[in-house]
């Protein structure tokens, strides 16, 4: 396997006095994680980790915001298979992505799936920062493997949700089924708005100020994920064997208060913050994917031969 990383690396709005370790980041940044940073934890070539933490590459940042240790702020990992390698696969792509294969066939009840879990006290900051604040969440991915016939309810890759109630899919601050943010849920902006074609890498973003639905008292109900692949949660059951596959590369989470890009960085409304994290992160999506990017190109098994 072959990719290379180009970091780059920016000074920062006050109060911050140090270069910050990714150029996607901002003094509001909560968390990020991607394949091919060498912060991120995924630096053993054709390894996808699948225990344990892989660090926050905005760990000193969220240490921060949160007033906590910058090692709490890694990110515990999903794994979970019903059937071993008969219903869930992952493997690394040429470019460093990581391929996660849902099966269609080989599914039992339970769980089957990959991800990226917030530790408890992201948790906690975002369910203190809603209502009242506003949140950025971004993903860049590929779809390898549409979702099986009759699947009515897709899995959400990433999410802020709560299970609290009879009806937890409509209790969010996030989620996005088909990698949609729904309209009444990203209330301060939203892509795609419609579900990207197999094979196409695709940014998945947008921002939000208030809860959908009903909050919960504390973050013991939250479903929380800044990346997952396959079924798991709410959505588990109407997706055995009807899951996608994904590659995901990157996942990002911003508080809207802090970030200070608009006005030439002194700050402004949520919905300008919202509006220049979204132009950055397209920005460096576009140079990522476009000629000449460390993701330009990028391949993987075909999900019906590594997985049926």
């Amino acid at each position: 396997m072959i990719f290379a990383t180009v970091i780059d690396y920016t000074l920062p709005a006050a109060p911050f006095g140090y270069l910050m370790p990714d150029g996607g980041m901002s003094p509001g940044t909560l968390l990020l994680a991607d394949c091919r940073h060498p912060a991120g934890g995924f630096t053993t070539p054709n390894v996808v980790p699948t225990a344990g933490t892989i660090p926050n590459v905005a760990r000193e940042v969220a240490a921060l915001r949160t007033g906590g240790v910058a090692a709490n702020m890694d990110l515990p990992l999903i794994y979970t298979r019903s059937a071993g390698d008969a219903s869930l696969r992952v493997e690394r792509t040429a470019r460093g992505g990581v391929h996660v294969v849902s099966s269609q066939v080989g599914q039992t009840s339970g769980t089957d799936a990959w991800g990226i879990d917030l530790p408890s006290a992201l948790d906690q900051y975002i369910l203190d920062a809603i209502p009242g604040g506003a949140l950025y969440f971004s993903m860049w991915c590929v779809r390898t493997r549409a979702e099986g016939a009759g699947n009515t309810t897709p899995m959400s890759n990433l999410m802020y949700s709560s299970h609290a109630t009879s009806n937890p899919l409509g209790n969010t601050i996030f989620r996005a089924e088909n990698l949609i943010p729904p309209a009444a849920v990203a209330n301060l902006g939203r892509t795609p708005v419609a579900i990207p074609a197999i094979g196409t890498p695709v940014l998945v973003a947008g921002a939000v100020s208030a809860w959908t639905g009903t909050k919960p008292a504390s973050i013991s109900t939250v479903r929380s994920a800044a990346a997952i692949i396959g079924r798991a949660y709410e959505w588990a059951t109407a997706n055995v064997n009807k899951a996608s596959s994904l590659v995901w590369y990157r996942s990002k989470i911003e508080d809207l208060r802090y970030t200070s890009r608009a006005h030439g960085g002194t700050g402004g409304t949520p919905a300008e913050e919202f509006a220049t994290a979204l132009a950055k992160d397209q920005a460096m999506f576009a140079a990522a994917f476009g000629a000449g990017g460390d993701l330009h190109g990028d391949t993987w098994t075909t999900p019906q031969t590594l997985l049926p």
